[in-house]
This record gives C-alpha cells, structure tokens and sequence, in this order.
C-alpha cells in the first residue's frame, strides 16, 4: 500500500492501516507512539480484530483470568480502576446517553434480571457487604432508619417481628422481595411526603399488600387487624384526613365517554344494557356518596365517577356482567384500599362495610 504523507494543513485525516480508508482523528483511538497521536487502525477496524481474536481464544483468556484474579490484591485493582473510569465525565455521558435508548436500556435489564436469577448466592453477598459497608445502604432503608443504620434497623426489626407481616402475619413479602417499611407520614415526612430518616416515625414493616391496603376486601377481619397495629404505634401528633362531603355531583354519562361508559359498566357489573340505570340506582341509595368513608369527592379526576366494587369470588375480576356480585359504590381511595392508615377507624368501617355485603360462595 502506497504510503501518504500529509502537510500540517492536513492533520485533520489519516488513513486506517487496516480498511486503508482515509479518516478524520477522532476516528481513531489516542496512542502517544502512534501518528499524530493516534492509533494506525481506525476504532472499527479495532474492535473487529479485537472481537474475532477473543472469539478464537475465549477459553485461554478466561483460564488466564481466573488464575489473575484469584488474588485478592489483582481483584482490588480491578475494581478501583473500573470505579476511576466510571466516575469520569465522558464516562457518565456516554452512560446516560446509552441508557437513554428503551431498546438499549430494556435489554441490559433483562440480562441484569436473568443473571440475578442464576446468581442467588449474590444477594447473600450484597446484604453482607451492606452490613460492613453502612455508605453503600439502598437510600430507602437510610431515610428511614438514618444514616449508617438502614440494614440495621430494618434487620432489628425483621428479628423482632419473627419475620412476618405485622397486620397479617405472613411470611412471605410480596412484591420485590423485601418487606415494607411502614411510618407515620405525619411525624416522619417532609412537606413532599418523602421519609425524613426519622426512627421513630417507622410504625413495622409489612407484606406488600398491607402496605397498600390491596388486601382489605380479600382477608378475613383486615381491618380490625390494621386499626389494631394502628393503635399501637398512634402518632403523637396525628394529622385527621378531612373528608369531603359537600353537593353530590351527579353522575356523568354524557359528553365524549358516555357511551362507553354506559357500556363498560353494564358489560362488567349491571349486564348488557343496564349500565346507567344501575349506576344510577346505587348512586342514588347511598345518597351520592362512598359507601365506607362516606365522601363526596370521586377521588379520581379523570373517571368523574365513583369505581363500582363488586364481589371476585362471585363476579370473577371484571364483574362478567352480574348484578348480584356489585356491592356499592366507592370513591377511589377507599377502593384501592389507600385510605387503611389516614382515616381513623377506617379498619373498622370497612369490615362493616363487607359484613354487610358477604358474599356467598357459589
């Protein structure tokens, strides 16, 4: 290959040794030895030679490494020079920019999920690490319990509650895994609603369900339960949700969703063509407000109306269309259970609520 010699107006481009394409520097990886600075093969050409050379001796690079890194002190320089690169600007960049990418992002998640799965003995790891290492605590646990004591405490707990729910007595978390940490939002949150790091502000910690509130229709005596453990960590300053009772508004079944509001309700709950009229019916029984909490506010601005709550056992979890599985109308926080520890005696409102609605299994 004929050899090309640039001026100094030309330092701009070189041509790659390899594909023999003339390109522009940034092409081409730093090297002080090299060419203007540069490296003689340009970045493509580099990893493809360096892809097809692992690819051909994986197993010899992998025999190599196990026996380097066998020493604690290899293991230890490893791990601070990937530390020193990632904490690098461009390194952050490049990062954020990849990540930035859903295709990008979602598969590097998903290989993160498979690898955790095949890996259990890791998490062991991680909980030991967390314990001599209190900085690297999960932020959660350290707005909770403080600073330098969120494995602490939440593990202090764990012990004294014999590793079950404090509501229902469980033992198995749900969710992601790990238990809830309930806490007074009253005397251990900040303006937002975020944890303040406040200990004593944290009530127990509970199943993924009891936190919440998505079981109160599905255990037996949940909410007797729940105002039991409410009472015996009540708040010393406890804030009363007011509850909104004011001109019931109506029902809305006009406008652009009526129609398919109509017909959601009679296909789901009231059966085919009865949607409205036994809406409407139920609205005007309970005098248009919720059945539990007895409020006026829907508690959900875009359905402008009350979420109709029905029997799973006997209406299956759409309803299918059976009148007899409808139990009443509630507004959205006491249907989804988010009302358990904001309303005092709600426990008790609620099991009253479904006493008076028991269903009979068929």
């Amino acid at each position: 290959m004929q050899q090309l010699k640039f001026s100094i107006p030309e330092l701009d481009g070189k041509p790659c040794t390899k594909c023999g394409v003339v390109k522009h520097l940034d092409e081409f990886y730093a090297d002080k030895g090299g060419k203007f600075g540069r490296s003689a093969r340009c970045k493509e050409c580099a990893k493809s030679n360096a892809n097809r050379w692992y690819s051909e001796n994986r197993e010899r690079v992998l025999a190599q490494n196990a026996v380097k890194f066998a020493d604690p002190e290899q293991r230890e320089k490893k791990r601070r020079k990937g530390r020193e690169h990632a904490a690098k600007p461009e390194s952050k960049a490049r990062r954020k920019h990849w990540l930035s990418i859903p295709a990008v992002r979602n598969r590097i998640n998903e290989t993160q999920r498979q690898w955790h799965k095949s890996h259990p003995e890791f998490q062991e790891w991680v909980k030991q690490y967390r314990r001599e290492n209190p900085h690297t605590q999960p932020g959660n646990l350290t707005a909770y319990f403080g600073k330098g004591n969120g494995w602490a405490g939440y593990e202090r707990l764990v012990a004294e509650q014999g590793g079950k729910c404090a509501i229902c007595g469980t033992s198995e978390p749900g969710g992601k895994g790990r238990w809830c940490v309930d806490h007074c939002h009253d005397c251990g949150a900040d303006d937002a609603g975020k944890p303040i790091g406040n200990a004593e502000s944290v009530r127990g910690l509970l199943c993924n369900a009891c936190n919440t509130g998505n079981n109160w229709d599905t255990l037996p005596d949940r909410g007797e339960l729940a105002d039991a453990y409410l009472a015996r960590h009540s708040c010393p300053t406890p804030s009363v949700k007011e509850i909104v009772v004011g001109e019931p508004s109506p029902p809305d079944f006009d406008g652009q969703y009526g129609i398919g509001r109509r017909h959601r309700l009679g296909k789901r709950f009231f059966g085919r063509g009865q949607g409205q009229a036994g809406y409407e019916q139920l609205w005007r029984e309970q005098g248009g407000k919720c059945a539990i909490c007895g409020t006026t506010d829907f508690g959900d601005r875009q359905s402008r109306q009350f979420p109709v709550d029905h029997c799973h056992d006997c209406g299956g979890d759409k309803g299918n269309g059976n009148p007899a599985a409808v139990r009443g109308l509630l507004c959205a926080n006491c249907n989804n259970g988010n009302n358990w520890d904001k309303i005092p005696g709600w426990g008790t409102l609620s099991d009253t609520y479904l006493d008076k609605h028991r269903c009979i299994p068929m």
